[in-house]
């Protein structure tokens, strides 16, 4: 389903964005591995990307694991706050 949120808040003034990439629609760690290259992927193309996830062992594990890709791809992490416009 296509969500209407985002145009909505931009008609009405108020200032958001939309994910990219959802990290962990399942807990297994490859398949977080292999959306969060994505995430990067997309971020050096774009210029920037957001990405969500949960709290789940498995996705902090990628994460904590997989820091050092954000240097590698160039790119810095930021509070989604620094992207809402």
């Amino acid at each position: 389903a296509k969500t209407v949120a985002l145009d909505e808040a931009r008609r009405m003034g108020v200032p958001a964005t939309q994910r990219d990439v959802f990290l962990d629609a399942d807990a297994d760690r490859g398949r977080i591995r292999g959306r969060l290259i994505e995430l990067l992927q997309r971020a050096r193309k774009k210029g920037q990307a957001v990405g969500i996830c949960h709290p789940f062992p498995e996705t902090l594990a990628v994460l904590k694991s997989s820091l050092h890709l954000i240097d590698a791809y160039g790119l810095e992490a930021v509070p989604v706050s620094a992207l809402v416009r």
